[in-house]
């Protein structure tokens, strides 16, 4: 996307600016600093549970259900045709292929993929590659964290591993059996003893840690005779309990933003089925904020707003509402969570179909196959469009329903974090008639290692918020002693109601130490936006205010325009600001 900014500097000691924005109709384990066990988050029992025997396929699912896998490509019309005809080209391609040539990200994605081929049409060639592949896993992968072998992408890998070796485990020899057990234990053991300690691969709670220990999890299911699957199994909830307690708050909102949510639901969504499916052992319950939350904050078009390290990412909650019926939820008491997860997908509008994050290590048209359960009827969330949430995130719109006229705003006031953390605190995120209209800085096009990250992506005045003296807004006090981390903008005042939303939060700056800012957003009508800012420092500070649209860029005076362009990211539409100091 492309940003055009507003920029208003003042330098006085006690200062009101009022924003007034118009939405026009379109054109067309370890010991660990104290921060990470001061935050919101939540945590799941520890205690492993393995079943009385090991079983296979068990992991997504039992023998039983496999005339149900191979009878939903039937219907030529339906999203499990369009899936099946995805991972068959896949099939296809990696059937012809030399295992032994693969690389470390292939050979993998080549053995889950055809396993499943094997599962799904009984084909001896699929079967025999598949095997061939899981006796040469980890051929030629070092045990290093080192890129490209670090544990975010082996975790990808062992899980799928895993799974192959779950679906076509009735078909090996003794032999092969033996040393593809062999293989997929000694990466298990490796991750299990490098995460935390040993060679510490993340020595901070971020996806670092979650994706790996989710994957050991996996593996201490799929291996669950071995004699280390309790300890492995121990060791993956414990470690994904310190970033679910650290990056998580008790509503669900993920302080990496979007992209990574999307990152670690790759192998989180595996994990919870395939702990539940193995052991019995339903942990969707602890996880729901997880998924509700990017329905409460979703856009006009469904998806997660880009804020911190993250681009535009959709929520793929219809791979987890089977495991919801029955299950309440505050966005709708007359209907389960599992409507209202089918309901937020249907509602979504791809921006490309590889949206993991993850392309080149996951086979996710498989899970979705499996994991999409298209008998659950959908429906609407009927709570309040505008969403109050106690980590700091407010959201304001129109409608739940998308709309060429909708009206979308996210007010962003949540605890700084340590990673993929941007200095956004009290900024907003704006959209509306079926537009982007004033984005987060996010992520660049090439990501983490987009060239201006640094000088621009992570920089304050790429942020809709209000700078002191050049810093952006923080709530944690770093001159105490102790520090006082993790703290959540103070929610001075909030207000929903059909003619008039509101919210109003305080933040303070670590510099300038003097300075505190009050941050209110009014919805008026449903229709527009009013921004005001109070600002009170004892010394005079020069503050800037920051506005960012998109497409060309007017201004005359306290008058501001942006006229977005239509792409895949929304429709034609013009903004229309007046600054008021």
């Amino acid at each position: 996307m492309r940003l055009l900014s507003g920029q208003v500097d003042f330098t006085v000691p006690l200062w009101r600016q009022l924003l007034f924005i118009g939405l026009l109709v379109p054109a067309q384990a370890l010991a660990q600093h104290s921060r990470y066990d001061t935050y919101t988050g939540f945590a799941t029992d520890t205690t492993p549970v393995l079943p009385s025997a090991e079983k296979h396929p068990s992991l997504y699912f039992s023998a039983d259900f496999i005339p149900e896998l191979r009878l939903r490509k039937a219907d030529q019309s339906s999203h499990y045709y369009f899936l099946w005809q995805r991972f068959r080209a896949d099939a296809l391609r990696f059937a012809t292929k030399d295992m032994s040539l693969m690389d470390e990200n292939d050979r993998p994605r080549a053995a889950k993929t055809l396993a499943f081929w094997w599962i799904m049409e009984e084909d001896s060639t699929a079967l025999e590659k598949a095997v061939e592949a899981l006796l040469l896993a980890y051929d030629g992968v070092p045990q290093t964290g080192e890129k490209p072998y670090d544990e975010i992408y082996r975790a990808t890998w062992l899980q799928n591993y895993a799974a192959a070796y779950d679906w076509v485990y009735d078909q090996l020899t003794s032999d092969q059996n033996t040393e593809i057990r062999r293989r997929i234990a000694e990466e298990t053991q490796y991750l299990r003893d490098n995460i935390m300690v040993g060679a510490r691969l993340a020595p901070r709670p971020h996806n670092h840690r979650s994706k790996p220990a989710w994957a050991i999890g996996t593996a201490a299911l799929a291996l669950s005779d071995h004699d280390q699957a309790a300890d492995w199994l121990s060791h993956a909830l414990e470690a994904a309990n310190t970033v679910t307690r650290y990056q998580f708050s008790a509503d669900g909102i993920y302080r990496e933003g979007g992209h990574y949510w999307m990152y670690n639901a790759v192998n989180f969504i595996p994990f919870l089925w395939h702990y539940l499916n193995v052991s019995g052992v339903d942990l969707f319950g602890d996880y729901q904020p997880a998924f509700e939350w990017p329905i409460r904050v979703r856009t006009g078009r469904g998806q997660i707003p880009n804020i911190e390290d993250s681009y535009l990412k959709p929520a793929p909650t219809h791979m987890v509402a089977a495991a919801y019926r029955g299950v309440p939820t505050s966005l709708n008491t007359d209907v389960d969570f599992a409507a209202i997860c089918q309901w937020n997908y249907e509602n979504t509008r791809l921006i490309e179909h590889n949206y993991t994050g993850a392309t080149v290590d996951v086979t996710w048209e498989i899970d979705e196959y499996i994991l999409f359960d298209s008998s659950i009827e959908s429906a609407a969330p009927t709570a309040s469009p505008n969403q109050f949430l106690e980590g700091g995130q407010v959201v304001f719109r129109r409608s739940w329903e998308p709309s060429s006229d909708d009206r979308y705003l996210l007010f962003h006031g949540v605890a700084d974090a340590d990673n993929h953390n941007h200095p956004d605190q009290l900024s907003f995120f704006l959209g509306g008639n079926d537009a982007i209209l004033a984005p987060d800085a996010g992520y660049g096009p090439d990501g983490f290692s987009d060239d201006r990250r640094g000088s621009w992506y992570l920089k304050a005045h790429a942020h809709n918020i209000l700078t002191a003296d050049g810093f952006p807004p923080v709530a944690d006090d770093l001159y105490s002693n102790p520090t006082v981390l993790n703290v959540t903008p103070f929610a001075r005042y909030e207000i929903d109601s059909g003619f008039f939303g509101f919210a109003e939060k305080e933040s303070g700056y670590v510099r300038p130490n003097d300075v505190s800012l009050r941050r209110s957003i009014a919805f008026i009508d449903q229709d527009y936006f009013v921004v005001s800012d109070l600002l009170h420092g004892s010394e005079e500070h020069t503050y800037r205010s920051y506005l960012h649209g998109r497409g060309s860029f007017d201004r005359a005076g306290h008058y501001l325009s942006w006229s977005p362009f239509g792409n895949r990211y929304g429709a034609a539409a013009r903004l229309d600001a007046f600054i008021l100091p």
